[in-house]
C-alpha cells in the first residue's frame, strides 16, 4: 500500500504516461449510488433500473446485476429513535477502532437514511443532502520536535510562522513543515523551540500543532526518517522562545 492512497489514485488518473509508479488500470472503483435515464433515452439492451424503494438493495442490484461493486454498508433498522442513535454510535466506535485493518484507507463514515421515499421528502440543501450526514474519524495524532521556526511573508504582506519540525508520519504522511498560522496562535500554545510537541491531521489532510508537551530529549528524535528514506541528521536544538 502507498503510504498515502489518496495521492497515489490522484496522480495514477492524472498521470499522462505510465512512469512504473501508479497506473490507473490499478484502481478499483466502488459505487455509493446510481442515476438512470429516463426510458425514452435508455439503450434497449441495458437493464431495467430496480424499482426497489430503499438504497440498500439499490447496492445489492448494483453488485449482483450490474456487475459493479459498491462501497460497503451496513443497514441499521430500529424501531425507536433512541435505538438508531445507539446503534449507529456503536457502529461509529467498531469502525475507530478497526479502520487501520481494513483493506483500505477511509477517513469515515456516511450516515444515510436508507428510505428513498424519506430521502424526497426530506430534500436538500443548497449545499447537500438532509437525509446523509458525513462522520469522520477523531485525527490520527503523534509526537514530534519543533526545531525551528520560519516567518514566511505572502503576496499579500502578511507574515505567516511555519514551524520545521522533526519528520513524523502521521495519517500515512512524513510531516516535517506545518503552520502555525499567526503570532496569537504561537503565544496561545505557549510553544518554544525544542519542545516535543503533539500534531495531528485534521481531516487526515492538514497537518496542525496541537499543544507543547515541555522540554523534548535526545530520545525524541533519534531514529527518525524523511519522507524519501533517508536517517534523520538534525540535532535537538537548544530549547528557547520563539
Amino acid at each position: 500500500m502507498s503510504p498515502n492512497p489518496r495521492n497515489l489514485a490522484a496522480g495514477a488518473l492524472r498521470q499522462k504516461k505510465a512512469d512504473g509508479k501508479a497506473d490507473a488500470s490499478d484502481l478499483v472503483f466502488l459505487a455509493y449510488d446510481a442515476k438512470f435515464p429516463i426510458e425514452a433515452s435508455r439503450h434497449p439492451d441495458s437493464e431495467s433500473p430496480p424499482s426497489d424503494p430503499f438504497d440498500s438493495l439499490l447496492l445489492e442490484w448494483l453488485n449482483n446485476v450490474a456487475g459493479v461493486i459498491p462501497a460497503p454498508w451496513v443497514v441499521h433498522d430500529s424501531d425507536t429513535e433512541g435505538a438508531s442513535i445507539e446503534s449507529l454510535c456503536k457502529e461509529t466506535e467498531t469502525w475507530s477502532r478497526e479502520r487501520e485493518a481494513y483493506g483500505f484507507e477511509i477517513d469515515g463514515l456516511v450516515i444515510k437514511v436508507d428510505d428513498l421515499e424519506k430521502r424526497d421528502l426530506l430534500g436538500m440543501t443548497a449545499h447537500h443532502p438532509r437525509w446523509a450526514l458525513a462522520w469522520k474519524f477523531p485525527p490520527e495524532e503523534a509526537t514530534s520536535v519543533l526545531l525551528d521556526v520560519d516567518w514566511q511573508t505572502g503576496r499579500t504582506g502578511n507574515i505567516t510562522p511555519v514551524a520545521r519540525i522533526a519528520p513524523q508520519r502521521v495519517g500515512g504522511v512524513t510531516v516535517e513543515n506545518t503552520t502555525l498560522h499567526n503570532l496569537g496562535e504561537v503565544e496561545r500554545l505557549g510553544i518554544q523551540i525544542g519542545d516535543k510537541v503533539r500534531i495531528v491531521r485534521r481531516g487526515d489532510v492538514i497537518p496542525k500543532i496541537e499543544a507543547s508537551l515541555g522540554p523534548a530529549t535526545q530520545h525524541d528524535i533519534d531514529g527518525r526518517v524523511h519522507a524519501d528514506g533517508e536517517p534523520f541528521q538534525g540535532e535537538l536544538p537548544q530549547r528557547r522562545r520563539i
